[in-house]
């Protein structure tokens, strides 16, 4: 199901506002997937470590209904090839990422390491929204106001990116500060990068409509690694995996995104962007470090705060959102997650 289909689903269903229950019986998915966000009774989320109740609620997560009428499309989790993960997802994203070669082209670019940002406006405000949170209001004390960053760097060095909000189109930007301190590649100055574009219809763009959006609002796009363009087996795509992640390992990059979108024979648009994404084997280990668990089961908790404190569902919860990059799930793992359950719930 294409997202265009999707909402459009949603908004010729139903024109009253957005209530979890009215939200519930279009999509039929369980009215707790709809949660309010920080208490606003204006914004409705749908949380990310939800259980998959139907393809609808792996489409919705993530993503923000702000009464009366406005959808804050979510970015999808991007997963890793099969020779990372076995997760089925990730299988499956394989094969439709190759089918797309039939009639189109799967672009590399590279992937870059910093804090995915949805800018949006809604009334004359913009929000700068985290893949899991509005404006990065941070879970604890250790965490930045990674939204406050996003505002202050756009808004001095990337305007356009404010004037393309203001039209009803969202960019999506990767945020780079010497402030965040977690990550792999570490910044020495604040930038942003125009990694995706969300049209009005919820579609992504592609590359060259991306570039070309770029251009006229003076954004900056990750670059081009590479480009591959006909038709071939799973053998030989995985074998071209591992040479980007070669060819990333020695220009120091944390990885590689694969995209592409399906096309039939006449030019017509039948999927949505689809991702892939190929990481080098040192940011590979670095994830699977207990401050990364640390983080995910942060993430969880947090998520979770409003409407279920069930230790064992807290637990499953954690696990699937770690296990969706590949990850190992240990006994250090599921400590470090009571240890963290018990002081955030002191029990």
């Amino acid at each position: 199901m294409m997202y265009g289909d999707f909402y459009n689903k949603l908004l010729a269903a139903d024109q009253g506002e957005f209530t979890p229950r009215r939200l519930s019986r279009i999509f039929e998915v369980p009215e707790q997937c709809f949660v309010h966000y920080d208490n606003k009774e204006n914004i409705l989320f749908v949380p990310s470590f939800l259980p998959d109740y139907a393809i609808e609620t792996s489409l919705l997560k993530g993503t923000f209904f702000i009464t009366p009428r406005k959808i804050i499309r979510g970015y999808p989790k991007i997963f890793m090839s099969t020779d990372y993960s076995s997760m089925s997802a990730a299988a499956k994203t394989e094969r439709e990422l190759l089918s797309t070669l039939k009639n189109g082209e799967i672009i590399f670019e590279e992937k870059i390491d910093g804090v995915n940002i949805r800018l949006f406006e809604n009334e004359g405000e913009f929000f700068f929204a985290t893949r899991k949170r509005i404006d990065g209001i941070p879970r604890d004390a250790r965490e930045k106001r990674w939204g406050e960053i996003a505002k202050r760097i756009i808004s001095t060095k990337y305007s356009g990116a404010l004037t393309l909000a203001s039209e009803g189109i969202i960019p999506v930007l990767e945020i780079v500060s010497p402030e965040f301190d977690h990550l792999y590649i570490q910044s020495e100055k604040e930038d942003a990068y125009l990694i995706d574009v969300i049209r009005k219809d919820y579609q992504f763009t592609d590359r060259t409509e991306k570039e070309k959006i770029a251009e006229k609002y003076g954004l900056q796009i990750p670059r081009l690694i590479s480009k591959i363009n006909q038709s071939q087996d799973i053998t030989s795509f995985n074998r071209q995996l591992r040479g980007l992640e070669h060819y990333s390992e020695t220009l120091r990059l944390e990885g590689v995104v694969g995209k592409s979108i399906v096309y039939d024979t006449t030019g017509k648009r039948t999927s949505d962007q689809i991702f892939l994404k190929v990481k080098i084997q040192e940011v590979r280990e670095i994830h699977k470090s207990i401050g990364v668990q640390r983080r995910i089961i942060d993430i969880v908790l947090e998520g979770l705060k409003e409407t279920e404190k069930d230790k064992q569902k807290v637990l499953l919860a954690a696990e699937e959102e770690f296990r969706e990059d590949g990850y190992h799930i240990d006994d250090a793992f599921k400590n470090v997650l009571l240890e963290r359950y018990e002081e955030r719930y002191d029990t």
